[in-house]
């Protein structure tokens, strides 16, 4: 294995993040591919927006009220409880389309 400071390039940046084994790995099988890698924070956001649907549906489940849930999902995470109310009200993957 060869070490980071040999590594040409790009290569070297991304071995000082996942390893020296991990990057050739991927030098391997994608080397002369044009590579994108796109950035996490859609996902992040898609992640924790359906964490926050399904936490407000148990909680709404079990019989507390929305309003109230809307607020305290809120104020613990530190978000505005009219994100929150677009968050619970925005169509998902869960809801069919009915046309």
């Amino acid at each position: 294995m060869p070490s980071i400071e040999e590594l040409p390039g790009d290569l070297r940046l991304i071995a000082e993040v996942i390893g020296v084994r991990p990057t050739m790995q991927l030098a391997q099988v994608f080397g002369g591919t044009p590579l994108y890698i796109v950035k996490i924070d859609g996902f992040a956001r898609r992640l924790r927006d359906k964490a926050f649907r399904e936490e407000f549906d148990q909680r709404t489940g079990r019989g507390e009220t929305a309003t109230a849930v809307v607020r305290d999902i809120a104020r613990s995470r530190g978000l505005c409880e009219r994100q929150l109310w677009n968050i619970v009200n925005a169509q998902d993957e869960r809801q069919m389309r009915m046309w």
